[in-house]
């Protein structure tokens, strides 16, 4: 690739191109549950930002964060804990403020140099090499300094050339994007339509019977959640026979923080198990530990997706919820059940624990769940099946374009292949 040229990020900022910097070190009583969000490294996750459980800043005080707010454009950076997680600010992102755990890389000389190129150079070799060397360690978590940052070396090819690898790759991970948007947006209606029929009980509200479970609809009974459900615990493993390739094992990293299938957590096991510990396609699982007592994972559901085979396994972190013989019920009616915000509390209601907290099978066996006629159940679940399918084949789709998109960025940032 012609017309490289080697600089330095010392002297981009140094001539006002670049600004290298972190966030805010906000303290405790700073914080609190109105204002835009607080971002940590465990905010930024593969498919972009989480910000539904993040600590929020108040506006009024936003004066003093300074220019440690995300703007359109910024590449962020993780360095500390987990170093080496990376997004990019696009115009429709929430705006939110940085946290020390999070450094931020700001254009602002867009004739010198294109922000998504910046990018897409920072998981490229050159960057990663440097990272890699100048890695620190601190309490046992790893770290990159700011100062290091700051005195890093890129190579820039010509500015046509980084808006045309930037636009190739954009428009991948833009389709990526619009995919996870769809998955979101599908998951969230069909919460919603349960929440409406199922726990608001809104087309039936003419119809409404006091029942120990106060009102519900005419017909419809209430159970302990025992009586439809079987639950199983998986296989304690051993970190030794955890390999690239073997056996499936989906685990508490499987779990989004509210629920939902998580792909990036899957691991792989070639130990010994019993068939108590497997799980096949369509199997529900729920979280039944978490580190602390927020309530951000334990007791949320997802459902274990096709792409890892017909049989995979579970670890003792999650339990397997079968539906017995004779239910009315289906896999689609439990998982927005336990997925409900509302009645979630009756279920994480059984925890305990001091700094680890464990759900008890109780939590899945007491609780009072309303049961619906079968076939209002099935109306439901034909349409929560097709949700999930089709959320599954935009996954599917997510990881071939990422696929292609990881082939073609190492060679279009060397100039193998030409932009």
């Amino acid at each position: 690739m012609s017309g490289r040229q080697l600089l330095s990020t010392r002297d981009l900022i140094a001539q006002g191109k670049l600004i290298i910097n972190d966030g805010y070190r906000a303290k405790n009583i700073e914080l609190g549950s109105n204002g835009i969000p607080f971002i940590r490294v465990g905010n930024l996750l593969n498919d972009g930002f989480q910000f539904e459980d993040a600590d929020r800043f108040p506006v009024e005080n936003l004066s003093r964060v300074g220019i440690k707010i995300s703007q359109p454009g910024d590449v962020v950076l993780t360095t500390k804990g987990t170093v080496g997680r990376f997004a990019f600010i696009r115009e429709d992102t929430q705006r939110f403020v940085y946290s020390p755990q999070i450094s931020f890389w700001r254009v602002i000389d867009k004739q010198t140099l294109e922000p998504r190129f910046l990018y897409y150079w920072m998981q490229g070799r050159e960057f990663q090499i440097q990272c890699s060397q100048v890695k620190g360690q601190t309490d046992m978590a790893d770290y990159v300094s700011l100062l290091e940052q700051r005195q890093m070396q890129i190579t820039l090819p010509p500015l046509p050339t980084q808006r045309r690898i930037a636009e190739i790759l954009g428009r991948l991970d833009d389709k990526i994007e619009v995919n996870r948007r769809i998955n979101r947006t599908l998951e969230a209606m069909a919460q919603a339509l349960f929440q409406h029929h199922f726990v608001e009980f809104g087309p039936y509200q003419a119809e409404l019977v006091e029942s120990e479970a106060g009102l519900i609809p005419r017909g419809w009974e209430v159970t302990p959640l025992g009586a439809h459900i079987k639950v199983a615990k998986g296989l304690s493993y051993k970190g030794q026979w955890l390999a690239r390739e073997g056996m499936p094992l989906h685990n508490l990293n499987s779990i989004y923080e509210g629920g939902g299938y998580k792909y990036e957590g899957i691991k792989f096991y070639v130990g010994e198990y019993q068939e108590r510990h497997t799980v096949k396609p369509g199997d529900l699982i729920v979280a039944n530990t978490e580190q602390g007592f927020d309530y951000l994972l334990i007791g949320c559901p997802a459902i274990v997706p096709k792409r890892f085979g017909e049989m995979g396994l579970f670890t003792h972190h999650i339990y397997k919820v079968e539906l017995l013989p004779d239910s009315p019920l289906t896999t689609h009616y439990m998982y927005f059940w336990v997925k409900n915000p509302q009645l979630r509390q009756a279920v994480t209601a059984f925890t305990n624990g001091t700094t680890v907290n464990m759900l008890s099978r109780d939590g899945l066996q007491i609780p009072l769940m309303v049961i619906p006629p079968s076939e209002i159940v099935q109306s439901f679940d034909r349409v929560a099946s097709n949700v999930t399918r089709q959320i599954e084949h935009n996954e599917d789709e997510n990881r071939k374009l990422a696929e292609i998109r990881d082939y073609l960025l190492p060679r279009l940032l060397s100039g193998e292949i030409e932009a």
